[in-house]
């Protein structure tokens, strides 16, 4: 009898989730177990190695950084020796398998909006990078600088290793595990595929300036980075400069990567921000850390400002925009309208207010988010019609056209 133990730590902390393959199918060794002890941070599987004669085990290995993207198989006869016969698979290697451990609601995602939505949000994505770091935009043709692209890193390993099915479905322990990983993942993918349709559509307008500004001039880089101090892109908007800008973090110790916080004083165009919140909302901590979504956009894009720099000294800051992405049905992300999307529409004030949804809305939720001078442009996948719409209400409205 050996134990095979699993940290309940998700992809954030080290450990190992092992499978067993058995024909065309993967399933989790609990299906082995002669006796599982579910603890509070750990679960032990103790398992009969007879059992698993002449199947081999896949190892998943996780660090504090992530999920490594290759897995470890070996004959499970030899699981606790030294020196085992491991062969290192890609993680796309498990696409030739079923996943016997997950359940009918995980399956039918699988089968129906995995497959539909984000494995072609996947394809176009790759495109795209691959049209980025071999210099294929036209802002990039005769460029001798090396092209990077930074993600988190669970959607990196996702995107750039041919996997067919969601990362998320490796953690073992848990279905509710596994539904909170996939939100994440899901909602990074449909993200960074609006931010590639939008800057594909500056560059074709010959609006795009740059990608993310290195630090030195050997590089230029897409950097998809909550908080950053840095945009992903800038580019013209009529006289001015715009910048668009992911995930930008408006709480003070972690916006522009921490830097404003050591200030001692806030840039006065922050300040600005907070005191309009303050006038809106009696207790503004609690609206930010505890009854309502940090502020923290999807997307913004702003008016004459380039980098944190330009905000450190930022009389005001202006928002031509801001895109709230929403990936799974209305029913699932009502509740933000009045916790999340409003609130951000009278707190930045921006020109034009944007939900980019995957799934298509009620006309009643558009009208009522009308009324606020909230925009929902729906259907925002590949072959939807809101591929192309989204990005051109966009450059139509900072004054881009044919």
């Amino acid at each position: 009898m050996v134990t095979f133990a699993e940290d309940k730590v998700g992809f954030t902390r080290s450990t190992s989730y092992y499978f067993v393959i058995d024909g065309n199918k993967l399933f989790h060794i609990s299906k082995y177990a002669t006796s599982i002890q579910d603890k509070r941070s750990v679960v032990l599987y103790e398992v009969d190695l007879n059992r698993l004669s002449g199947k081999n085990i896949i190892e998943i290995l996780v660090s504090n950084s992530g999920i490594y993207c290759d897995a470890l198989e070996y004959p499970a006869q030899d699981w606790s020796l030294p020196y085992k016969r491991i062969t290192k698979r890609p993680l796309s290697y498990l696409n030739n398998f079923e996943f016997e451990y997950l359940t009918w609601d995980e399956k039918k995602f699988l089968q129906g909006d995995w497959k539909q939505y984000y494995i072609p949000m996947i394809e176009q994505i790759r495109n795209f990078f691959d049209s980025v770091r071999n210099k294929k935009l036209n802002l990039l043709k005769g460029l001798t600088q090396e092209m990077h692209i930074f993600l988190p890193q669970l959607a990196q390993c996702q995107i750039e290793n041919g996997i067919n099915y969601p990362l998320s479905y490796l953690i073992s322990y848990s279905p509710k595990a596994r539904e909170k990983s996939l939100e994440v993942l899901t909602r990074e993918i449909h993200q960074v595929w609006i931010a590639s349709r939008i800057i594909e559509e500056l560059d074709r307008l010959g609006a795009l300036r740059s990608l993310t500004p290195s630090p030195s001039s050997n590089f230029q880089s897409i950097d998809f980075k909550q908080g950053s101090s840095l945009p992903i892109a800038t580019f013209n908007c009529g006289i001015d400069t715009c910048s668009l800008w992911y995930e930008f973090d408006l709480t003070t110790h972690t916006m522009c990567d921490g830097t404003l916080s050591y200030l001692g004083k806030l840039p006065r165009g922050i300040e600005k921000i907070y005191e309009r919140a303050s006038k809106m909302y009696k207790d503004v901590k609690s609206f930010w850390h505890k009854e309502r979504i940090p502020l923290r956009p999807d997307f913004v894009i702003l008016s004459n400002i380039n980098s944190c720099k330009d905000i450190r000294y930022a009389s005001d800051i202006r928002f031509k925009a801001f895109i709230e992405c929403k990936n799974f049905d209305i029913r699932y992300w009502r509740n933000d309208i009045d916790n999340q999307i409003i609130p951000y529409n009278e707190i930045l004030q921006p020109d034009i207010a944007l939900v980019a949804s995957l799934k298509k809305v009620p006309d009643s939720i558009k009208k009522e988010l009308d009324r606020h001078g909230i925009k929902v442009v729906d259907e925002v996948y590949p072959g939807g019609k809101g591929e192309k719409g989204l990005p051109k209400i966009i450059t139509r409205f900072v004054g881009l056209s044919e």
